[in-house]
């Protein structure tokens, strides 16, 4: 289990900089840019949460 939740943490690593690249690369505005990112990083939070909460 322990395995598992290293390779998960590594793979949302992953995909935030690939998501932080893909949205600086794009020519959004930088208030929506902000406002994406800011989701996103609470998605990943509520996520690892729910999965701590699981495991204990």
């Amino acid at each position: 289990m322990r395995l598992g939740f290293g390779v998960l943490i590594v793979g949302v690593c992953f995909l935030c900089g690939w998501i932080m690249v893909m949205l600086l690369s794009s020519g959004l505005p930088i208030m929506l840019k902000m406002g994406l990112f800011i989701i996103f990083f609470g998605f990943i939070l509520l996520v690892f949460e729910r999965l701590s909460n699981r495991n204990n």
